[in-house]
């Protein structure tokens, strides 16, 4: 499964997770976005990718394609991909309703974790192995106000597959041959 495959599964449940919970008003967005000046104005949680450790060795096997006459040599891999989740929720002591970055990542980590979720990525052919403990540091604004930036990261676990065509023997020269 490719990365943008993983993405388009964990995307939607997230942006849904998140309305069910509430928080209606709260952009998901890939992390590598064009350069802008400030921190984001809304309450936002970008993802990104950070690794995929391949787990265990690949399984070969030859696999008959009956629809088209020809032998395929199947690789198949087991992966763990790791995604990271940060969000910005900028802080407003005079709104002490407004979620902060951090209440939006525990939302995120509350959705990823549900019964339907997991059982919708597994009917996908995809496993959560895992979601980290939250961090939060601060970094200081361009307004130089003191913003908490939290973070965390999930492991999925998903199966890739190299395909190829064996070519067929084309001639075959019957005889005796000395060993």
């Amino acid at each position: 499964m490719l990365d943008n495959e993983l993405i388009e599964l964990f995307l939607p449940i997230v942006q849904n997770g998140l309305i069910a919970q509430g928080y209606t008003n709260v952009a998901v967005v890939s992390s590598a976005q064009p350069v802008q000046q400030g921190i984001n104005s809304t309450p936002t949680a970008f993802f990104q990718k950070l690794s995929t450790k391949r787990y265990g060795f690949p399984r070969a096997e030859y696999v008959w394609d009956s629809l088209n006459n020809v032998e395929n040599y199947v690789m198949k891999y087991f992966l763990e991909t790791e995604f990271k989740f940060m969000a910005l929720s900028r802080a407003d002591p005079s709104d002490i309703a407004a979620p902060t970055a951090s209440d939006i990542l525990d939302a995120i980590a509350t959705t990823l974790q549900t019964d339907t979720t997991v059982f919708y990525l597994k009917s996908q052919g995809v496993g959560i192995l895992r979601i980290t403990q939250e961090s939060a540091p601060y970094f200081s604004d361009d307004m130089d106000r003191f913003e908490q930036a939290p973070y965390l990261s999930f492991v999925l676990t998903h199966v890739n597959y190299v395909q190829s065509a064996v070519p067929a023997a084309s001639t075959v020269t019957p005889g005796i041959y000395r060993v």
